[in-house]
């Protein structure tokens, strides 16, 4: 839930100069075994000569640890962006950091509020994913929202037993409410597709409060939330 969220600020150093970059990375790294304190390397190389290479450490940090960073930044001539997390988990500025789809799929907005009916009715892995996110993931996932950099959200499937033209047959017999559907009639997955918890994006999501979650799905899968009512 949202209370679970520890709250604090994100600072971003890049190597423009690398004396404070280095002078960062090592201040950074003796902080990173402390309770709620997170640090991620973001790097490349460019293509072309003179193959330039870029490289930024952010390090999200609870609240009481800002003047420890922000001093030592001063003392060392470090210059960082700062972000505090309660404007990081503005649901506004989340949903703009969310990563456009792969090709094959498209980022749509699903009523959680109706998803969550059918889930109580239908063959879901969502209490498993749920449970994995509480368990496992919770930490990481957050991490994913407070780094200020774009993250993937979760990616939905759809798949009705007897394919999308039996579905659509019934749905214009019976109506898309989820009561209507008979028990196991539809299979919803959640599926990671990257090395980042991925699947478990949505429920974070919805602790936040957002009511339609943006999740990845593909063309059958759009097709079904149409016939469904979840868009």
């Amino acid at each position: 839930m949202v209370s679970t969220v520890s709250f604090g600020s994100t600072y971003k150093v890049n190597n423009s100069n690398k004396e404070a970059f280095k002078a960062f990375s090592e201040f950074a790294g003796k902080k990173e075994k402390e309770q709620g304190v997170s640090l991620s390397l973001k790097d490349s190389m460019s293509p072309k000569y003179p193959y330039n290479y870029y490289a930024e450490h952010t390090l999200i940090v609870p609240d009481e640890m800002d003047s420890e960073v922000e001093a030592y930044c001063a003392n060392n001539g470090i210059e960082f962006r700062k972000y505090e997390t309660k404007d990081l988990l503005n649901p506004n500025a989340i949903i703009k950091r969310i990563s456009q789809p792969e090709e094959g799929y498209r980022l749509v907005n699903i009523n959680a509020e109706k998803l969550a009916e059918f889930a109580n009715k239908q063959d879901t892995n969502f209490e498993h994913c749920r449970s994995d996110y509480e368990e496992y993931y919770s930490d990481s996932v957050q991490n994913m929202l407070r780094n200020g950099d774009e993250f993937p959200t979760s990616t939905l499937y759809i798949n009705p037993l007897n394919g999308l033209d039996s579905l659509c047959g019934y749905v214009s017999r019976n109506g898309n409410s989820p009561e209507k559907f008979n028990e196991n009639q539809l299979i919803f997955t959640l599926n990671q597709q990257t090395n980042k918890p991925d699947h478990c994006v949505c429920f974070a999501l919805k602790d936040l409060g957002i009511k339609n979650i943006p999740m990845y799905v593909n063309d059958d899968t759009y097709k079904a939330c149409k016939l469904l009512g979840l868009l």
